[in-house]
């Protein structure tokens, strides 16, 4: 192999150096971004379930108080007279 043929080589084995050197910090930095967007979306699922969870306790604890006003007015209701209650 004459000595061009050599320089040849060592500058191709350098830019296939600087190349996969290049795309390996490229991929670096895209798992650097993808990891900070998975952990701020996590943040935000968190807070949002939070979110639900306090929404869904209320409507139950709404809806229990709902089926007892209406469990008293149904008693009421069943135990109503006409002639006993206004006489």
């Amino acid at each position: 192999m004459t000595e061009q043929e050599q320089l040849i080589d060592a500058t191709k084995s350098d830019a296939f150096q600087a190349i996969d050197a290049f795309f390996g910090r490229i991929i670096a930095l895209a798992r650097n971004r993808q990891q900070s967007l998975k952990d701020q979306f996590d943040v935000v699922d968190r807070r949002e379930r939070d979110s639900l969870n306090v929404v869904k306790d209320k409507y139950i604890k709404d809806s229990k108080a709902y089926e007892e006003v209406t469990a008293k007015f149904k008693e009421f209701h069943d135990n109503y007279d006409d002639t006993e209650d206004f006489n």
